[in-house]
Order: C-alpha cells, then structure tokens, then sequence
C-alpha cells in the first residue's frame, strides 16, 4: 500500500483516506455554500440562453421524424 507523507508533520494517509479526508471537506463545503451562493455570470448566462432555446422548442417525443 502507497502512502504519502505531509513533511510538515510527518502524517501518512494512504489513497484512500486521502479520498475520505477530501470527500468530507467537499461535503462540509456544500454545506457552508450552500445553494445561495450565485453562479459566475458565464454559466447563468449559459443557464439562461439553455431555458430560452427549451422554452421555444416543442419536447423530445413531439419533435416530428
């Protein structure tokens, strides 16, 4: 088994530790962000753009063949 060492510290975690330590702080993350935080203006203008076109277009099973 692999295992990395923080030189600081001497700490070793194995890969999958690694991966639990860094699933747990994108989850603690989500949690402090929350939905509020507002998307960058790229992607809602994206988002926007994307729900015009859905909006004007007649849904997947009436579209003709």
């Amino acid at each position: 088994m692999s295992t990395r060492t923080n030189d600081d510290d001497g700490l070793q975690l194995d890969p999958s530790t690694s991966r639990a330590v860094a699933r747990g702080i994108g989850e603690k993350l989500k949690q402090t962000i929350g939905f509020s935080a507002p998307f960058p203006d790229r992607l809602q203008h994206l988002l926007n753009e994307l729900q015009a076109r859905e909006a004007h277009e007649p849904p997947a099973d009436d579209k003709p063949r």
